[in-house]
């Protein structure tokens, strides 16, 4: 990526810094899954149920459990499902509801065992095997994912999220193919209402470099869901692509604007403006990117460039020497070479 020549360093064009963001975003590296509770999660607060729950009975405690559940209030809804479990140890429907809960909590684990539990007490329920696979998907265990999608689907084919989850563990299984064609189910199945199969049908084509195609995708995902920050994100890396770089970087804004303290959303900012030769705005957010992840080894490389054009050398070397610690060394051995650095 690095072009130097005897006189020193020569600019990087925007074709590579377009190619540089295409390597680094996570958001584009991994298909997103679908919340169990869309637009919740960053609501969740840790409350905890009040004394009186551990006289409810336990259709009232499930009740209140799929409430709090509802609400986004995870903790909350643990505490009185864990009361309607103790009631009744065979009650479905809360093994079913504490596992999205513990899921939604980043403990998906947990969330297995109830899952499982879910399953073995109704084993014609087709949300329990869809839930469970998405637990199965957060531990990297896709194979089991997808055999799990898929008899939910045997039981409820409708079901359109079952067939967008099940093209995330094609995908994972190296099968990009099958898995287009389950996010296209998704789309068919629900009527062109599901965001994230849109989202994610639009990532596998952005990889294809099908650029308008993945635009038409991820513009709709958006559509339906204006907080699916991956999708503006995607959408910027398109835009960068295709030269669009000031809709890049408002693409970036409402990225950054629903998720803040994504430090990859500064570094794709950070080249939207370097493309346009704002090194000031560039610099600014390589750096909120390291101010959010100081090891990034990426943004360290990449301010350092702009240091090196705008004749700060001693920043530019810094920064240069920083990113071959953490492993990325071809500008500083390259500038050690040319006598720019020490």
């Amino acid at each position: 990526m690095t072009n130097v020549s005897k006189a020193g360093i020569r600019p990087l064009g925007p074709w590579i810094a377009m190619a540089r963001l295409a390597c680094l975003l996570l958001a584009l590296a991994s298909l997103a899954a679908p919340m169990v509770l869309s637009g919740c999660a960053a609501k969740a607060k840790p409350l905890e149920a009040p004394a009186s729950a551990a006289k409810l009975p336990a259709a009232e405690a499930l009740a209140k459990g799929e409430e709090s559940l509802a609400l986004g209030q995870y903790e909350l809804a643990t505490n009185y499902l864990n009361r309607a479990l103790e009631m009744d140890p065979r009650l479905d429907e809360a093994y079913l509801a504490r596992g999205k809960a513990l899921h939604a909590l980043g403990n998906p684990e947990q969330a297995l065992f109830d899952f499982n539990r879910a399953v073995s007490l109704r084993p014609e329920w087709a949300v329990a095997y869809y839930d469970r696979a998405t637990a199965y998907l957060a531990l990297e265990r896709p194979q089991e994912a997808l055999d799990d999608q898929r008899k939910a689907l045997n039981l409820d084919p409708g079901l359109a999220v079952a067939h967008n989850d099940m093209g995330l563990a094609l995908a994972a299984l190296d099968r990009p193919e099958e898995a287009l064609q389950a996010f296209n189910a998704a789309i068919r199945v629900s009527d062109g209402r599901l965001a994230q199969a849109f989202y994610n049908r639009g990532t596998l084509r952005l990889r294809d470099e099908l650029l308008v195609a993945a635009q038409e995708d991820l513009s709709r995902a958006v559509e339906l869901d204006p907080e699916l920050a991956p999708a503006f994100n995607n959408l910027g890396i398109l835009r960068n692509r295709t030269g669009a770089y000031e809709a890049a970087v408002l693409d970036f804004d409402a990225a950054i604007a629903l998720t803040p303290k994504n430090p990859n959303l500064y570094l794709n900012r950070g080249i939207a403006h370097e493309n346009q030769n704002r090194y000031d705005k560039a610099i600014q957010d390589y750096t909120r990117a390291l101010a959010l992840k100081p090891d990034y080894a990426q943004a360290l490389h990449n301010r350092g460039v702009l240091f090196m054009r705008l004749s700060a050398r001693t920043r530019a070397c810094e920064d240069f020497e920083a990113a071959c610690q953490l492993g990325l060394c071809h500008r500083h051995e390259a500038t050690k070479k040319l006598g720019l650095c020490w």
